[in-house]
């Protein structure tokens, strides 16, 4: 399952304590209260201060990935559902760093901004200025290299990070000196390490250094684990620190972990960006492929939850209750569906073979492009949108190629049935079901004469009559069919019902496409059953036959 899929990419890479190869991270160990839990699942990434076209990584437990997109989607083996450390590297230099919630057997969104640079200190005793709030403490810091010997020119690396978004991709809980959980609202990122122009491994032979802060009751200083990927509470007085690598100062109270789905007519909301509040307090995250959510919150207490549509408007907004145990379910079922579109569909490729796994970009009207990714074959779910029309089109997980992008709105009482990854069909093309066998046909030529649209493909194998061309749904005797193919699966397959003032059995046709959008699509869609003929050897009977037939 160590397949990595980039699509418009990105990068991730696992963080090794003060980048350094050799460097001694020490570990805490942690008494927890709720059971630790490993899984595979799926990771859907978007960056912000990456490069285009450079080249990063993502380490993550055993996972190793690298990438070149702003936005990727990555398989994970074995990674932990709560406490998951996920790092950036560019070079082997840590460039970014998070600690998300992942759901297990699901598909994660979650969204990563790369650090502001290191700044470089040359100064291993005295004071340090990191930001207005906090200074860094250094008392004659001496260190040698991995074979003992004292270095000289050592220097430090320093950051304070006070970003909204940094701060919540970072995490937001972590464990106090008891081990018992707790919830988080970061106030600044620290980072020290030090830094040598020749030397790889730097240990520390004397000395200590400490956090010049003054945190209220409800304040505490945490360690970044690597090792266990947790944040510990540490004391970051006067008593002096050895640690190298990212501390941070959050108020903290006693935390529950929060899973529940949020679900329209039924359906799950895929990909919906909420936020969970309560006073200074505020969780950020999507759900899952699935509509699903994990989150992390202050115990016995009431949160406002608001879900936001890509725009970043507030549509919906609920109120959810966690409880005393480690982990709260909060079911959250949306009454007002205005912003969502019903996504029903199946992908397939170029052959018009169903994929098992089906990717998908969404087009909203800011242009934005945003990767979705579904671990189950059929897809059938709502998605949000801030715009009456968005642009779908599904996306080939080996060439990344895009199909033909279709334009959709919530007001057509039909489904998209199926969408063509397949960079060949970008102008078009006809699928055509007979049973369980299936051809594709070239684009479709179309032809409106006195109100009735015929559609052809170019050998005439296969002709589709309507009487009518407005968009709309039609009556089994509107319908009208003509197939004489000799070659369309193992026995080619033969009708002709043109003529019929009944129609020809097709019970579903909906044109939802009638050539005046955006994109100038004709797209029709239909199934029934047809009492028709098999040509060699021949043959009659009802046959179950489905279609789409897409052409501009």
């Amino acid at each position: 399952m160590n397949k990595t899929i980039l699509i418009f990419g990105l990068s991730f890479s696992f963080f090794l304590s003060a980048c350094y190869k050799d460097f001694d991270a020490s570990s805490t160990e942690v008494t927890t209260t709720y059971p630790e839990v490993e899984s595979d699942t799926w990771l859907i990434t978007q960056t912000d201060g990456l490069e285009e076209g450079e080249i990063y990584s993502l380490e993550m437990g055993s996972n190793t990935h690298t990438f070149s997109e702003t936005n990727a989607l990555f398989a994970l083996d074995n990674v932990s559902k709560y406490d998951p450390l996920i790092f950036i590297k560019k070079d082997d230099e840590l460039i970014s760093f998070a600690k998300p919630l992942l759901l297990e057997f699901d598909v994660n969104l979650i969204e990563l901004k790369a650090f502001p640079p290191n700044s470089t200190v040359n100064q291993l005793n005295g004071t340090i200025d990191l930001s207005s709030n906090i200074s860094l403490e250094t008392n004659e810091l001496v260190f040698t290299d991995g074979g003992g010997n004292s270095l000289q020119d050592v220097f430090l690396k320093v950051n304070s990070i006070e970003d909204k978004t940094s701060l919540n991709q970072i995490g937001k809980h972590a464990y106090d000196r008891l081990g018992v959980l707790q919830v988080l609202n970061p106030i600044e990122l620290l980072y020290v390490a030090p830094g040598h122009a020749n030397a790889e491994t730097l240990n520390l032979s004397s000395g200590d250094f400490y956090l010049n802060i003054s945190p209220a009751t409800n304040e505490g200083v945490f360690f970044l684990d690597v090792n266990s990927g947790k944040w510990i509470e540490v004391d970051a007085s006067e008593q002096g620190l050895t640690d190298f690598g990212y501390y941070l100062f959050a108020e903290k109270e006693q935390g529950t972990f929060i899973e529940g789905k949020v679900s329209y007519e039924s359906k799950g909301i895929a990909y919906e960006a909420f936020s969970m509040a309560l006073d200074a307090y505020e969780y950020i995250g999507h759900t899952s492929s699935k509509g699903r959510f994990l989150s992390i919150a202050p115990l016995n207490k009431s949160l406002n939850f608001h879900i936001e549509d890509p725009c970043g408007n507030v549509t919906n907004e609920a109120l959810v209750t966690s409880s005393e145990h480690y982990l709260s379910y909060a079911n959250i079922d949306l009454v007002n569906g205005n912003h969502y579109l019903p996504l029903k569909t199946e992908i397939i490729n170029c052959s018009g073979q169903k994929v098992s796994q089906p990717l998908i970009n969404l087009v909203q009207n800011n242009g934005k492009e945003h990767l979705r990714f579904f671990i189950d074959p059929a897809v059938d779910v709502f998605i949000s949108s801030c715009a009456e029309e968005i642009l779908i089109q599904a996306v080939d997980d080996v060439s990344f190629e895009k199909g033909p992008a279709i334009p959709w709105q919530k007001e057509w009482d039909d489904e998209l049935t199926n969408l063509s990854n397949c960079s060949d069909h970008k102008i078009g093309y006809s699928y055509l079901k007979i049973n369980d066998e299936v051809k594709i046909y070239e684009p479709f030529e179309s032809q409106d004469e006195n109100e009735q649209l015929a559609l052809r493909d170019p050998d005439n194998k296969f002709v589709l009559f309507i009487d009518g061309n407005t968009r709309g749904d039609y009556q089994e005797e509107d319908v009208h069919l003509i197939i004489n193919d000799p070659e369309f699966g193992e026995t080619g397959y033969f009708m002709d019902c043109a003529s019929s003032a009944f129609g020809c059995g097709i019970e579903t046709c909906f044109l939802s496409h009638d050539g005046t959008d955006e994109e100038g699509w004709l797209r029709i869609r239909f199934e029934g059953t047809l009492w028709m003929q098999t040509i060699s050897p021949p043959s009659v009977g009802y046959f179950d036959v489905e279609g789409l037939i897409l052409t501009k």
